[in-house]
């Protein structure tokens, strides 16, 4: 993971902080990296994803059927 962005990122991954981090990709970035949060699902509200995995930055990507890219991390890759 690149220090001043995360490689991958789902737009249904949430913590607290959530609201104030997202608006800082190196903030987001150090919160992959060292963790120390609780991370749940936008669309379960729990700590597992709608495919019953952990959500997680580590769990939470692409290969993943539920996975959708967060608009951020798009709009940086073009």
């Amino acid at each position: 993971m690149s220090a001043n962005r995360p490689e991958q990122w789902c737009k249904k991954l949430r913590w607290k902080g959530y609201d104030v981090d997202q608006e800082n990709l190196a903030r987001v970035a150090e919160v992959f990296e060292h963790g120390g949060v609780i991370f749940t699902c936008l669309t379960t509200a729990q700590p597992f994803g709608e495919d019953d995995n952990i959500a997680a930055p580590e769990a939470c990507v692409s290969g993943r059927g539920c996975y959708v890219q967060h608009p951020r991390l798009r709009l940086l890759s073009v």
